[in-house]
């Protein structure tokens, strides 16, 4: 039975299991924000305290941000930024929306 929670996201969870090769729509274009509280640059050693860099990145996507923060790098002023930065990318390749 799948679970809600952080225990979907263990690697021997059912939904990791049945999910592990799903990617987004090639058709639909995304972009990836994520957190590095690590004073590195190396990717196989960011992370944001709980979610490793290999975790969060995505192939393909148009744009990734690699914030300076832990976990919670919703909260910080640098993503919004990016976000309003995306925001307005995608209002200016889609002006009739």
């Amino acid at each position: 039975m799948v679970q809600s929670g952080p225990d979907d996201l263990s690697p021997k969870s059912r939904f990791m299991t049945l999910t592990h090769n799903i990617m987004p729509v090639s058709t639909i274009p995304y972009h990836s924000i994520m957190g590095n509280y690590r004073q590195t640059n190396d990717t196989r050693e960011m992370s944001d305290g709980i979610v490793p860099y290999s975790s969060s990145h995505l192939d393909h996507a148009v744009s990734e941000k690699i914030i300076k923060a832990k976990h919670s790098v919703h909260e910080e002023a640098e993503t919004l930024l990016e976000l309003r930065r995306i925001l307005r990318l995608h209002l200016e390749q889609n002006p009739n929306r």
